[in-house]
C-alpha cells in the first residue's frame, strides 16, 4: 500500500529557485534506497549497537556478542548501567550473570533473555555432568566394573604400578570434574544459548547485512553514474512465482541486454542489487569491475566465505543455496508536493 508522509524541514535558508530545483530532481530521479537509521537503531529497550552485535552473531563469535550486549557505554538508565558494570567488573561469570539479572530493568529484553538462557544452559550442563557415570566416583562410589578393572578382571592380579597409575588417573578425573562443577565461568555453549534466546537476534544480524548492502550500493552508484540503464545491469520484472518450501515470492531478475540499453527499455527505478546473506546464491551485475568491487565489500567484512557456504544435510551432501533477494537501488516518491513556510 501507499504511505503518506508529512515532513517539515526546518531551519534551512535557500531561495525559491534552489528549493524548486531540488524537489524537481527528487520527483524525477528519486533517491538512493539506503536502509535508514531505524534498521541500525536501538534495540531491546537499550542503547545497543545493532551492527556490532549483528556481526558478532553472524560470525559465530558469541562471547564477543555478549561483550557488546552487556556493555554499559550506551546504557539508557542508571539501573541498566549499574547491572552491566556488575557483569563487567565481576568477570562475566555465573555469579556476575545472576547479580546482573537481578539488577537489570525489565525493558532490557535482550540482555535479560541472554542472561537467563546462559544460566539455564550452565545449569543443564552441570546437571548432566553430575549425573554422568564418571561422577559416581566423585561421590566416593566404586562400580562393579571399576572393581573388576582394578583387580584385573578374570585374568589375574595386575602389577602394583598399573593399579597405582589407574588410581592416579581416576583421581585426576575427579579433580577436573570437581573444578568444572565449582567453576564460576560460562562456557562457549552457554554464551551461544544465551545469544540464541535474544528476541532481537535476527534483527541484529539483518542490520549487519543491511549495512553491507548500503556500502555496496554506494560503490555501485559511484561506478555506474546513474545516468541511464546499461548493458549488464539487473532489473526487477513483475512475477507471481513463489518458492516451493516457504511460499515466499521470488524475484524474476533480468539482465539488461545491449539492445535493451540502447532502446531505453528500462528505467533507472527498475535497477536492483542483491542482498547478501549466509548461504545465498548471489547474482551480480555483469560489469566485471563493479562486480569485483561489490565482492570486495563482503571480503573486507570477512563474510565472503560465509555467503558461499552451503550447509551440510543429514545423509550426506549439502543443502541448496538460499534464493537471492533483491532491493531497488532507487526509490522515487509519488505525488510529491511542497510549500515554503514563513519563519514565524
Amino acid at each position: 500500500g501507499l504511505t503518506q508522509v508529512d515532513q517539515v524541514v526546518g531551519e534551512h535558508e535557500a531561495d525559491a529557485f534552489v528549493i524548486k530545483k531540488a524537489v524537481s530532481s527528487l520527483k524525477r530521479r528519486g533517491f538512493i534506497n539506503y536502509f535508514g537509521h531505524q534498521r541500525f537503531g536501538l534495540g531491546g529497550g537499550s542503547g545497543l549497537s545493532a551492527v556490532a552485535v549483528g556481526k558478532a552473531l553472524v560470525m559465530g563469535h558469541y562471547r564477543q556478542a555478549a561483550t557488546f550486549i552487556m556493555s554499559d557505554d550506551d546504557a539508557c538508565s542508571p539501573e541498566e548501567a549499574a547491572a552491566k558494570r556488575v557483569w563487567r567488573e565481576r568477570g562475566g561469570g555465573v555469579a556476575a550473570a545472576q547479580e546482573a539479572l537481578r539488577l537489570l530493568p525489565r525493558q532490557c529484553g535482550d540482555e535479560r533473555a541472554f542472561l537467563e538462557a546462559s544460566l539455564q544452559s550452565c545449569g543443564r550442563r552441570r546437571g548432566a555432568s553430575e549425573s554422568s557415570p564418571h561422577s559416581r566416583s566423585h561421590r566416593g562410589m566404586v562400580t562393579h566394573t571399576d572393581a573388576r578393572a582394578e583387580c584385573g578382571g578374570g585374568s589375574g592380579v595386575e602389577p602394583d604400578e598399573v593399579r597405582r597409575a589407574k588410581k592416579r588417573e581416576a583421581k585426576e578425573r575427579r579433580r577436573e570434574k570437581r573444578a568444572m562443577l565449582e567453576s564460576d565461568t560460562l562456557s562457549a555453549e552457554d554464551f551461544r544459548a544465551g545469544c540464541d534466546a535474544m528476541p532481537h537476534r535476527y534483527i541484529y544480524m539483518q542490520s549487519f547485512w543491511s549495512l553491507l548492502w548500503n556500502r555496496m550500493v554506494s560503490l555501485w552508484v559511484r561506478g555506474h553514474g546513474l545516468r541511464h540503464v546499461k548493458e549488464g545491469d539487473l532489473v526487477l520484472v513483475a512475477t507471481s512465482r513463489r518458492a516451493a518450501d516457504s511460499h515466499m515470492k521470488l524475484d524474476d531478475i533480468h539482465v539488461v541486454t545491449a539492445a535493451e540499453a540502447r532502446r531505453g527499455v528500462f528505467r533507472l527505478q527498475d535497477l536492483v542489487l542483491p542482498l547478501p546473506g549466509p548461504g545465498v546464491e548471489m547474482q551480480w551485475p555483469r560489469d566485471e569491475q563493479l562486480k569485483s568491487q561489490l565482492e570486495g565489500v563482503l571480503q573486507g567484512a570477512g563474510v565472503a566465505a560465509l555467503v558461499r557456504h552451503r550447509r551440510k544435510v543429514r545423509g550426506g551432501g549439502f543443502a541448496p543455496a538460499r534464493p537471492c533477494v533483491f532491493r531497488h537501488v532507487l526509490c522515487r516518491p509519488r505525488h510529491l508536493r511542497y510549500r515554503v513556510l514563513p519563519d514565524h
